[in-house]
């Protein structure tokens, strides 16, 4: 019954989402130096992928910075990727996904959307000084 009735206040919303411009402003416009500090290399905002031992922990042999990119690896795989694809990456992020795949498949078009104008400038200046 609570169930129900939070769905029915919901719908009754003209809106979902309230105030969407400062959440965004307090999300996505966090300055880049403070996601440095936190991700590894390629700023993955997400989840990583480490190597377990057998009683499921992480293994000392796996730093962030592999990690980040095994489940890279395993994005481009599971969606079954070629070079020579045009790929779309909605809610970029700080472009780790689009960056990755543009090394990897350097005949691909990568297009990548962000709506946030600190996170776009630095995937276009890191796109630039990695030349893809």
């Amino acid at each position: 019954a609570c169930e129900q009735a939070f769905i029915e206040d919901l719908r009754a919303r003209e809106r979902i989402a309230e105030e969407t411009d400062k959440a965004n402003e307090q999300h996505y416009e966090v300055p880049t130096a403070f996601y440095q500090h936190c991700l590894g290399e390629r700023l993955k905002y997400s989840c990583c992928l480490y190597d377990l031992d057998k009683n499921g922990a992480k293994t000392s042999t796996t730093t962030l910075d592999e990690a980040e990119v095994a489940m890279l690896e395993l994005y481009a795989a599971r969606a079954e990727l070629e070079d020579g694809m045009n790929i779309l990456e909605l809610g970029c992020g700080w472009g780790s996904l689009s960056l990755f795949l543009a090394e990897k498949y350097p005949k691909s078009k990568v297009t990548a959307v962000s709506n946030s104008k600190t996170q776009k400038a630095f995937i276009d200046e890191k796109a630039q000084s990695i030349g893809v």
